[in-house]
This record gives C-alpha cells, structure tokens and sequence, in this order.
C-alpha cells in the first residue's frame, strides 16, 4: 500500500507542478523537455547501479513497451498542459485516470496501462530499463517537438522540469511497484481517486483555491466514473 501511496503524491505532484508554471511561463514543450531530460539522468543512474544483476537476455518486450510507453507519456502530459490551462488541476487531474475502460481511447490512460502490461509480460527485474526506455523515447520526442516550437527555455521551465522530472519518474515506479502486490483493478480505483483527492486538499489547504460549482460537479462526475469504469 505504500508504493500506491507515494504513486499517488507524486502524479499529484506532476499536475500541481504543470499548474505552477501555467501560472509563469508558457513554454509547454520547453517544460517537457526538461522534465524528460532529468527522468532519463535519474532512471539511467539507478539502471547503472543495477545493471549487474539485470539479465539483457530475458528483456523480452521491454524495449518495446517501453517506447510504445513513450509515445503516450509526451501525448498525455501535453494535453493534460492544456486540460490545466482551461479546467484547472482539480477537473484535469481527476479526468486523466478514469479507470481501466474509457482510457483505452485516450493517451493518459493508456500510459497508466501500460505498466500493468508490463508487470504482465516482463521480468519485474526489468522494472528501472522500462522505465527508463520509456523517458528516453519520450526525451527523442521532445527534442524534436522543442525545435520546432522555437521556444526559449526560461529560469522557470529550467526548474519546474527538473522536478517534474523526478517527481514523474517516481510516479511510474512506486505504480508498477504497487501493481505488483495489490490487483490492478484496485489499484487504479485508488489511484485515480487519491489523485483527485489529494489535489484538493493542497488547493485547499495550501493554495487556499476556491472551487466553482462546475469545478465540484466536474470532480464528483470523473470520481463516480473512476469507480464505475473499473467495476
């Protein structure tokens, strides 16, 4: 239960991180890149310190998955950038886990599939490698969208990256992690609420953010969904 916990503090972490610097620069893919540039340092120096007892013969569809993985990760954080822009952390954060049925058509969900997937068809000691895979295919993605963008990366996008960076990272270990020893379906109607919930008392708490009527009709519908979708 710990390892879904900490998923749950760190994913909200991501969507808070992204709404503090809606709030001081709109460098989107400047943000990204960053963010991706520190996942890979830091997974890659945990595979280094593991990669002794790592068995490359057994990977199987690790490299794969892990680019698949990739793909949806750079999908879903831009369109959870423009969620948060136009219906504020609270809604954003709530919609992009509703559960097991509804994301299969959506790039948030899929990526939070995909380490069921994973635990499902690769070695567990492969965890750090696909993880990693996952953050260098989406730093390939990166790199190519920031040239294009003609972006200037700033102060803000600088250090907001870096810890989104460790804080995303974290999140999709400490989900993998907890999928292992608490079942799937379980665990993604916990995860999904804990982010909403959680999101919600930092506003509150922290932030002091009042909620409009909509904000609170938007959060009970995306909760009750993230229960019933994964019934």
């Amino acid at each position: 239960m710990i390892n879904l916990i900490l998923a749950i503090i760190c994913s909200s972490g991501n969507s808070l991180i992204m709404k503090f610097h809606e709030k001081h620069s709109e460098n989107r893919v400047a943000l990204l890149l960053m963010n991706y540039v520190m996942a890979v340092i830091f997974g890659g120096a945990l595979v280094v310190k593991e990669i002794a007892h790592l068995n490359f013969h057994q990977m199987g569809m690790t490299p794969l998955l892990g680019m698949v993985n990739g793909f949806f990760y750079v999908s879903a954080f831009l369109l959870l950038q423009l969620s948060i822009r136009k219906n504020g952390a609270t809604v954003s954060a709530s919609l992009s886990h509703m559960g097991l049925l509804i994301p299969m058509l959506v790039c948030s969900g899929m990526a939070d599939t995909m380490s069921k997937v994973f635990e499902a068809f690769c070695p567990h000691e492969m965890e750090d490698f696909f993880i990693s895979i996952t953050f260098a295919m989406a730093l390939v993605l990166c790199i190519l969208a920031y040239f294009f963008s003609h972006e200037h990366m700033n102060r803000v996008d600088l250090v907001c990256g870096m810890l989104l960076g460790i804080s995303n990272y974290l999140s999709t270990k400490f989900l993998i992690r907890a999928i292992y020893d608490i079942p799937a379906f379980i665990s993604y109607i916990v995860f999904g609420l804990g982010v909403a919930l959680f999101i919600n008392c930092i506003n509150w708490t922290v932030l002091h953010e009042k909620l409009t009527r909509r904000d609170y009709i938007g959060m009970a519908l995306s909760m009750g969904a993230i229960v019933l979708l994964n019934l």
